[in-house]
């Protein structure tokens, strides 16, 4: 949600800077840059409370993996092998498929917010 409400932060600060007069400008970069720090501080410490969370899940979670590991063992069978017919285009579904995976993965919105969230989320360099 910090993310969507960051975006949207984004889309209304572009409008703004676009209609407000030239001598305000500056006012406005300096807002979005006090507003930009105080989202990267929530999303880092939202990082640090995650990261905790699944430390601590993992840590409990090898705790219990002894006795998983034996009961696995214990349960394990093989089924029989499947014979999966081989692909060649010409099958009823493949459209539906296609436009599927199109749908899902040509989303240039979402691969352009990846992109700068890769950029953003880089680490802050400590020395030169």
């Amino acid at each position: 949600m910090l993310d969507d409400y960051w975006a949207q932060f984004q889309s209304a600060q572009v409008a703004i800077e676009a209609t407000c007069d030239p001598k305000d400008i500056d006012m406005q970069v300096i807002e979005m840059v006090n507003t930009e720090k105080v989202y990267m501080q929530t999303k880092s410490t939202i990082k640090g409370f995650m990261k905790r969370y699944f430390d601590e899940a993992n840590q409990r979670r090898q705790n219990q993996q002894p006795n998983q590991q034996l009961n696995q063992q214990i349960n394990n069978s093989r089924l029989p092998k499947l014979e999966v017919p081989q692909f060649d285009g010409q099958q009823d579904n493949f459209e539906p498929a296609w436009n599927a995976l199109k749908d899902r993965y040509d989303n240039r919105r979402l691969i352009i917010t990846s992109h700068l969230n890769l950029l953003f989320e880089q680490p802050k360099l400590t020395t030169e």
